[in-house]
C-alpha cells in the first residue's frame, strides 16, 4: 500500500493530530477498515486506494491530501462502476 510520499505544514499539522506523519501514513489503512466494516455488514465497497505511487500524487494535493480534479474524476468512475455493479 502507497505511503503519502508529498507533505507539506498543513499535511503534517493534521497527521500529527493523530501521531503520524506524511513519511510514514498509511493511506491503505482506512480503506482496510472501511471495507472490513462494510462486509461485517454485509454491504457492498469498493476500494478507493491508489495503487501506485503515480495515481497517489495524481489524486491528492500534497498540502493538505484533498482530492485533485483528477481524483475526484476517478473516485466519481468508481462509484459510478459501483452503483452500476449493485443494481445489477
Amino acid at each position: 500500500t502507497p505511503v503519502y510520499a508529498a507533505g507539506g505544514e498543513a499535511t503534517d499539522a493534521a497527521l500529527a493530530l493523530i501521531g503520524e506523519s506524511a513519511e510514514t501514513y498509511d493511506l491503505g489503512a482506512l480503506d482496510q477498515t472501511l471495507g472490513s466494516i462494510a462486509a461485517a455488514a454485509g454491504a457492498s465497497y469498493a476500494s478507493f486506494a491508489p495503487t501506485t505511487a503515480a495515481e497517489e500524487q495524481a489524486w491528492y494535493y500534497p498540502a493538505d491530501l484533498h482530492l485533485t480534479a483528477a481524483g475526484q474524476a476517478a473516485l466519481a468512475e468508481l462509484l459510478l462502476g459501483q452503483l452500476d455493479e449493485d443494481v445489477r
